[in-house]
């Protein structure tokens, strides 16, 4: 532990000689203690000889006096000089303890200078060790911009060695040519970089490759608080930048197509609603027509290929003037600015649609193609984001029930139909849970014989509160939101529950048809429990026909034909329902397993005719009589009708001819007599 040395009083008495060592003289020391001494002996003399010559006048007790006085001054000049001497030698001692003190003092001081000398040393070692390992650049330049030094790292990310880059000016060597002027421009008004925190800029390596680097620089100054160098740090975030610029992308684009995806088309129709004086602008909502089949047949791999082409398809036509987005699956959306005139986007649709149709070649395979759009318009047709694409998509799928390469714009009165639409699914729902549906009958008659020897099912839909529900309104309705498959379960199990009625009462031989869904047969999970539901039901399954339509069988065809399979070998009869109005029908009667033609009634109103219709039933009825199939006429509804389809040996009809759909307590007494009444 430090002496407080320096505050003591003989350090201070001391500090004359201490601070001018030449004031100590020994002689001059000694003579004044002579001095003293001399005084001393000389006064003490002549005053004790007249003090005693004036009190004692006897000789003898003056010689005693005499006597006494020598030896007390013997005593106190002894004391003086003893004073004289301890004073001077109790300095020096006390002179003596302090240069020891003083001396263990600087040996302490010189240690702890050792010591910090040492941890200096270290610190310096160690500093520089953190600089040469770390996984920053950390540079040294001048004023002037000339590099001092560069560490490890940063001569890895640069290519270039400290050496090489020494006095040289780091934006000559390291900033690319196109970018110096703008950088220098940015130092000069930053104070030299230092006003730069968090700066980024690209450099150019020795080999040549770009790197993206964020800086942060400090002032080093000399004592007098000039600038004397200035320290960078700089991390690389080459990666970095790129992994935003992915996770940009990804956020923003669509990774199949390379287009702008439905996130960043809403951004663009937000800024410029919100960016924008008196916006107008326009939102198409494209799907493609019949991309399914190309999915279905082909695979997803063949449909991603496709998906591409119709991206590149739709940017070849409309350029880089309007903005193009896919929104998902094979929707995709076109936002044309500043253009919100009826006549000039129905000019941009209408050219966009025509060009687009076309077919569409893969290996050995053709599709045509096509497209429908909705369109909605901003402001007209909403004030924000979300109703403007909502609107759009609504009307897409009001084009889209229009027919293929349709296209319509949207209509305030399309809410109002929309919300028609919910609220009867919601009925429907609640006609289901409440038994609100039944089934009636239509009797299928022996032309012949007059004979029933067949029914077809057809639900109706008794609304408590509208009476009744056509068809034509709630089917297309249960197929659009999935409550089909719950309704074909209903008409199933009510037709079968009947059917085994009929069979326990001896009406075995009447045959029951049922029309099979397209929804149905195309979904490998509800026709599982479709069998299961066939399966419940004890019943001749020769007698049970079921109805399927052209179009549930070209939606997949060699799925269709697989599960039509296991129902024919249950002995379950197929019938292809309103033959002759869709594709090429004559080129599935030999793939398809079927039993029974039925003939449209749209052929049956032309009989009167005498035209070319007339030609074509002569054809058909022929080559089902060839074929072996039965044919079963729909919508007879005068003789005439009958007759000629007697004429051509047809032998099997419906139609109101001999009876319109009847509930079950009307048709059960005729079942009994067999004869229509």
């Amino acid at each position: 532990m430090k002496t407080n040395w320096k505050n003591n009083g003989i350090y201070k008495s001391l500090s004359p000689y201490i601070k001018n060592p030449e004031q100590i003289k020994p002689g001059k020391e000694a003579l004044m203690i002579s001095i003293v001494y001399l005084t001393f002996g000389i006064l003490w003399i002549y005053l004790t000889d007249q003090l005693m010559y004036r009190l004692i006048s006897d000789p003898t007790l003056y010689r005693n006096y005499e006597l006494y006085k020598g030896a007390l001054y013997v005593f106190l000049t002894t004391l003086l000089i003893y004073s004289l001497i301890w004073k001077r030698i109790n300095m020096f001692n006390q002179a003596i303890s302090t240069v020891i003190e003083a001396s263990a003092d600087i040996k302490q001081s010189n240690k702890e200078l050792s010591i910090a000398k040492e941890e200096l040393s270290f610190q310096i070692k160690f500093t520089e060790n953190i600089v040469d390992a770390a996984n920053v650049i950390i540079a040294v330049w001048d004023e002037d911009g000339k590099v001092k030094k560069i560490n490890p790292y940063g001569e890895k990310t640069l290519g270039f060695t400290s050496g090489e880059l020494h006095n040289r000016k780091w934006i000559d060597v390291l900033v690319p040519y196109e970018n110096r002027e703008k950088l220098n421009s940015e130092l000069q008004n930053n104070n030299g970089g230092l006003g730069l925190k968090d700066f980024h800029t690209e450099l150019l390596t020795k080999s040549g490759e770009r790197v993206t680097i964020l800086w942060n620089s400090n002032l080093i100054n000399d004592q007098a608080g000039s600038r004397v160098e200035i320290v960078s740090v700089g991390t690389n975030i080459t990666e970095r930048i790129a992994m935003e610029k992915r996770l940009y992308h990804q956020a923003y684009y669509d990774s199949l197509t390379t287009l702008p995806n439905r996130v960043m088309l809403e951004q663009e129709i937000n800024n410029l609603i919100n960016e924008e004086t008196n916006p107008r602008f326009t939102v198409i909502h494209i799907d493609i027509d019949n991309f399914k089949y190309i999915n279905d047949i082909l695979g997803h791999q063949t449909g991603d290929l496709f998906l591409k082409y119709a991206a590149n398809k739709l940017k070849e036509e409309l350029g880089n003037d309007h903005f193009i987005a896919r929104q998902v699956g094979d929707e995709f959306a076109v936002l044309l600015k500043g253009v919100a005139d009826q006549k000039e986007v129905t000019e941009v649709i209408e050219k966009l649609i025509g060009n687009f149709e076309g077919l569409w070649k893969f290996h050995h395979h053709e599709f045509f193609v096509s497209i429908c759009a909705g369109i909605s318009t901003y402001p007209k047709n909403g004030q924000d984001v979300t109703t403007i694409i909502k609107n759009a998509n609504m009307a897409m799928y009001l084009a889209k029930k229009e027919g293929k390469g349709k296209y319509v714009f949207y209509k305030n009165d399309f809410l109002k139909a929309n919300i028609k639409t919910v609220n009867m699914a919601n009925r429907l729902k609640n006609a289901l849970d409440s038994e609100h549906l039944t089934l009636y009958y239509q009797p299928q008659v022996n032309f012949i014989t007059g004979e029933i020897i067949g029914v077809e099912a057809l639900v109706r839909w008794i609304d408590p509160e509208r009476g009744f529900v056509p068809p034509i309104e709630f089917i297309p309705l249960a197929e659009e939101t999935g409550q089909i498959y719950k309704v074909e379960r209903w008409i199933f199990k009510t037709a079968l529950e009947q059917k085994q009625k009929w069979e326990q009462n001896g009406l075995k031989h009447i045959k029951v048809a049922i029309n099979l869904s397209s929804k149905t047969l195309t979904s490998d999970v509800n026709f599982r429990k479709l069998e299961s539901l066939l399966e419940a039901y004890n019943v001749d399954y020769s007698t049970i026909v079921l109805e399927i339509t052209e179009t549930a069988i070209i939606t997949d065809i060699h799925s269709a034909i697989r599960r039509l399979e296991i129902l024919t070998k249950k002995g379950i009869n197929i019938a292809l329902d309103d033959f002759g109005t869709g594709y090429s029908s004559l080129s599935y009667l030999r793939n398809v397993p079927l039993n029974v033609i039925k003939l449209d009634r749209s052929f049956i109103n032309s009989i009167q005719e005498n035209g070319r219709e007339l030609l074509i039933i002569k054809a058909i009825l022929s080559l089902c009589k060839d074929l072996n199939y039965e044919v079963v006429a729909e919508g007879i509804e005068t003789k005439e009708q009958l007759q000629f389809l007697q004429k051509q040996q047809c032998t099997i009809g419906q139609g109101y001819l001999f009876s319109k759909p009847i509930p079950i307590e009307i048709l059960e007494p005729q079942l009994k007599s067999l004869t229509i009444k």
